[in-house]
This record gives structure tokens, sequence and C-alpha cells, in this order.
């Protein structure tokens, strides 16, 4: 579910506007994305890294050098990206990220960690990123590139190879939130563009929920009406026999004799048994097959999920999605067969101890 509010009447890129979204429906826990003229602000709700807000702070000026890449693509310069975290408990935190500003202007890199027990101040980290030409595979530390705070009483400075590992780390998280942001301006994009065509070229005249005015859905709603009711007579004149297959084994007599009662009895009950087992054993052997294959890929996404595509890690996720529910389907399915199994099989009994054509076992049972 998307709901867009709107404050100008504007499609515009950097036109005010709040988008409202189902974050239990998303992968990202995208809740709502607030845009001013050069502030985009993300909220966040249950996300495993605990991420729980972002602002994106845009160049209100335009980059002008043909070579940048956001000028080749018209996007308006990102200068400024802030993000907030909630405490992981599993971290210490002297180490847990609270506050993370990547300020891509001054380029530099601005943590605030959370606050330890008792502490009235928390550490801080500040990385100055190295020039261009001195960054990739063959990059060195520095430390007069980095300074910081820390509130943990007694506790060694950092050391040198700490730091580069967290700036490092840093570094690689900051590109993948700016081609995240990327991302996120072209779905946006995207969705005002269909918003404006629909707007433009609207096909519904009538509302599909007008039922006195919508005549096709009128017409389609009696019919649909009519043969459900012609559905629900049939199954009243036409009542199950459970016992006509073993009857019909048996040419259809007018009567039975005591033994072949008791032959259609006994074969209808444990036919019926082994269906209800049977029924089981499918339900089983469906969820075992699928917990198989989520841990196959699984497995296949933990060893290549560096290197694979974001097309095929987005087709993954959806696989595993849809594979968790089936298996939560055939989990409530194997539970209500189960508690629902007794009941069936006592209904079977009545029916068959009450069905005419086995009345001579009862006048049997009355003579002994």
């Amino acid at each position: 579910m998307i709901k867009l509010v709107y404050y100008k009447n504007s499609d515009g890129s950097e036109a005010e506007r709040t988008i409202f979204l189902n974050s239990k429906a998303r992968f990202d826990g995208l809740s709502k994305i607030e845009m001013r003229s050069n502030i985009c602000i993300e909220h966040y709700i249950d996300r495993d890294d605990k991420l729980f807000y972002r602002q994106v702070c845009y160049d209100s000026k335009r980059l002008s050098s043909e070579g940048s890449e956001d000028a080749a693509t018209n996007r308006r310069p990102i200068y400024k990206i802030i993000q907030k975290f909630l405490r992981d408990e599993r971290k210490s935190p002297y180490e847990d990220i609270s506050i993370r500003e990547f300020n891509i202007r001054e380029r530099a890199i601005h943590l605030k960690f959370q606050y330890g027990k008792d502490n009235v101040t928390a550490s801080t980290r500040t990385f100055i990123k190295p020039p261009i030409s001195e960054m990739g595979d063959s990059m060195t530390f520095k430390p007069e590139l980095t300074y910081g705070y820390q509130a943990e009483i007694g506790a060694k400075p950092p050391r040198q190879l700490q730091l580069f590992l967290l700036l490092e780390q840093q570094l690689q998280d900051e590109k993948e939130v700016i081609e995240l942001i990327r991302d996120f301006e072209n779905q946006i994009s995207e969705l005002l563009l269909l918003r404006a065509h629909e707007m433009a070229f609207s096909k519904l005249d009538v509302s599909v929920f007008n039922r006195e005015q919508n005549q096709e859905f009128r017409s389609g709603m009696l019919e649909q009406e009519e043969k459900q009711r012609m559905y629900k007579e049939k199954e009243v004149e036409e009542e199950i026999d459970y016992l006509g297959p073993y009857l019909a084994r048996l040419g259809n007599p007018d009567a039975l004799t005591y033994q072949q009662a008791l032959d259609v009895k006994y074969s209808c009950l444990d036919e019926f048994r082994h269906l209800l087992v049977a029924r089981a054993n499918d339900i089983q052997h469906q969820f075992e097959k699928t917990s198989d294959r989520i841990e196959e890929i699984q497995s296949w996404y933990t060893e290549n999920h560096e290197r694979i595509s974001p097309e095929a890690e987005a087709k993954y996720f959806e696989e595993v999605n849809e594979l968790i529910f089936y298996l939560r389907t055939l989990e409530i399915r194997l539970s209500r067969h189960k508690d629902l199994s007794f009941s069936r099989y006592e209904a079977i009994v009545q029916y068959v101890n009450s069905h005419p054509m086995l009345d001579i076992l009862d006048h049997f049972e009355t003579a002994r």
C-alpha cells in the first residue's frame, strides 16, 4: 500500500510531498518518506541493523562540471547524509553507532556512538577522507586524518588497524547508501510519472465500486450470484453416499448379508483412516521439501551474496518470502488436519452406523 500526500500541486522532483508505505510488505522496513525542497527524510521500522532515520541533504546548486556523474544524469548532488540507529544490545555501546553523518561536500565522516551505562557523554570519531587519488585497494591509513573522543573511562586508544578497518567499512557503507538513495529517486520518479499519466489519460468514467452505475460490474455480479445459487441448490439436491463405491463393487444389491455389511463398513472406515494418514504424510513431505529448498538457497546466498547482481538478489528475497509463506500455510494445514482428523473420523463412523444398507448389523446386535 502506498499513500501520497502532496503539499503543492506539482509533480516535480523538488516538490514537497510525503509518501507513506507499508513497511511490513517491504524488505527494507521503509515506512515513510518526507520530501522537501532540498531535504529527503526516510523513516524505517524493525530493521536488523537498527536504522530508523535517514536524512539526505541536497545541494541547492546544481553541479556544473560536465564530467560529474550527477551532472550527466541531471541528479541533484548530495552534500550530506545523516543516519540514526537504535541501540543494538548485541554490541558494546562504545562500538554501537548512534548517529552517522556522511559529509560528502567536506569529505568527512562523523560518528557518534551510543551512551554507555552511567555516561553523560558519548564517544565520537571523525574521519577525513583521503584524496580520491589515494583511495582504492592501495589506500593507506594516515593517523592525522582522524580524531575522536572516548567516553569509556580507562579505555586504551584504538589501534591504527582498528581505525583503518572502521574507515574502510564507513567508506563502503557510504557508497552503498548513495546507491540506495539514487535507486529511491528512480522509484519516486517512476511513481510520479505513472501518476501523471493516469491523471492525464483517465479510463475510469465510472468507479468500479459504483454498483448502480457500473453496468458491466453489476451484470457480472448478478451472473456470479446466480452461479453460486445454482451450485448451492445442486449441492442440496445431490446428497453424497460415502458407501456408494463399496456397494457398487457388490453390484448395488437391494440388501446385504451380515458379512457383506461388515466388509463394507470396515472397508470404508479403513480407507478413510488411510486417507487421513496419507494427507498428513503428504503435507509433512511438502513441508520438509520446502524447508530443504529454503536452506539450499540461503546457503547459496551466503556464499555468493557479495558478487550477485541487485536483480538476482531481489529475485532471491522474493523466492525466500514465497517459500516461507508457503511453509507457514503447510504448517497451518498440518495443524488443522491433526485437530480435525478425530472429529472427521467420528462423523464418518456415525454416518456408516446410521446408513440404511447396514441396518442388518443393528438387527444382528439386537438379536444377540
